[in-house]
């Protein structure tokens, strides 16, 4: 057997990461939305059913676009950044809708994200990035919390991307990417050396095994994510 090599993508899984369900698709993890052209050659892809590949691409699109909103304090076309997501900030309904969120609070820009909604998002997103590098499927009680980076201190933020979880307990399942970075020793990295950089300046990852499994994710070089599950 070849240690390096990554055949769990190979294997028939036989259902969708997500939900269980017939496995009709490949999605992108993450999804082409949270990304500028050029794409990333390598970039991820998981088994996911028609309904779920489907499900949540509005809510994708609704979290891009708020977090270039954001970032460009406006929500008209011409002031983003990124091409996809002005072209998005075209239909009325969805730039209307970011506009609802912002407010003006004794002089400073506010803005009022869908929680629920964008919770969900990071979930299926944390799901993916499990799946895509240790493939495991994540268990226990979920908890989800994201906050814009530079909202954190100097120390949060250090400890936001520090790998502070405990030494690997068991090792990752064979043919597994996981495997293939702790056979090479690379499970005592710690810090960025352990975070999976998809593109620069738009979207990075880490994944552990920790729990019942633990992602935080990078958006937009601004949203700082963290998934977990307790069991």
């Amino acid at each position: 057997m070849n240690p390096s090599k990554i055949f769990a993508d190979e294997r028939m899984r036989g259902c969708c990461v997500y939900c269980g369900g017939n496995p009709e698709t490949k999605e992108h993890a993450p999804p082409k939305v949270f990304l500028d052209e050029p794409y990333p050659s390598n970039l991820g892809v998981v088994a996911a059913c028609q309904k779920c590949n489907q499900g949540y691409a509005l809510d994708e699109e609704y979290l891009a676009c708020f977090i270039e909103c954001v970032v460009c304090g406006s929500v008209e076309p011409d002031s983003m950044r990124r091409a996809k997501i002005a072209k998005a900030l075209k239909q009325p309904k969805l730039a209307a809708r970011i506009l609802r969120a912002k407010s003006i609070v004794n002089g400073e820009m506010l803005w009022t994200v869908e929680i629920d909604r964008v919770s969900r998002i990071l979930q299926k997103l944390a799901i993916s990035h499990i799946d895509y590098e240790l493939s495991l499927q994540p268990a226990g009680e979920v908890f989800v919390k994201f906050f814009p980076l530079h909202c954190l201190s100097v120390e949060d933020q250090t400890l936001f991307f520090e790998d502070k979880t405990s030494p690997v307990q068991s090792w990752p399942e064979v043919g597994s990417r996981a495997f293939i970075n702790v056979s090479k020793g690379d499970f005592e990295q710690t810090g960025f050396e352990r975070w999976r950089c998809v593109q620069p300046e738009r979207y990075m990852y880490f994944v552990s095994q920790a729990g019942g499994g633990l992602v935080r994710m990078l958006i937009g070089s601004y949203l700082a994510c963290e998934v977990y599950w307790e069991v």
